[in-house]
């Protein structure tokens, strides 16, 4: 087993207003995992985009209008989100304090595909 310590992960800097730290991914040993801890600052984004494999997404604090395939809607905390393969989605935080959310994937290295048109 290894602990993780987040605070020791960096933030790669996808989006601004957005500390994204990958915890569990292949360059942490993992076979078929990939963890990601996300905090979005109020009114930032993260732009739409599509995975080629499923997500789970639990948004531990806060609250969020969310782009969901076709649909818009709001999520708050204590409340995941389970995407298919390829439906694209992206999330503006509409709270007053960051949003956490915690992401995981069924592999261990995940990519993502920016999608043109209109952001959360």
């Amino acid at each position: 087993m290894t602990l993780i310590h987040h605070r020791d992960q960096k933030d790669d800097g996808s989006y601004p207003g957005v500390k994204r730290l990958v915890i569990v991914d292949g360059e942490h040993g993992a076979k078929s995992l990939m963890m990601v801890v996300l905090s979005v600052e109020p009114g930032a984004v993260i732009p739409t985009h599509t995975h080629p494999v499923e997500e789970a997404m639990t948004i531990v604090d806060g609250e969020a209008e969310v782009v969901d395939g076709n649909e818009r809607r709001h999520v708050k905390s204590e409340q995941t989100l389970h995407c298919l393969a390829g439906v694209r989605h992206g999330f503006r935080n509409t709270g007053d304090k960051p949003l956490k959310l915690v992401c995981a994937f069924p592999t261990a290295k995940v990519t993502r595909d920016l999608v043109d048109g209109p952001q959360p």
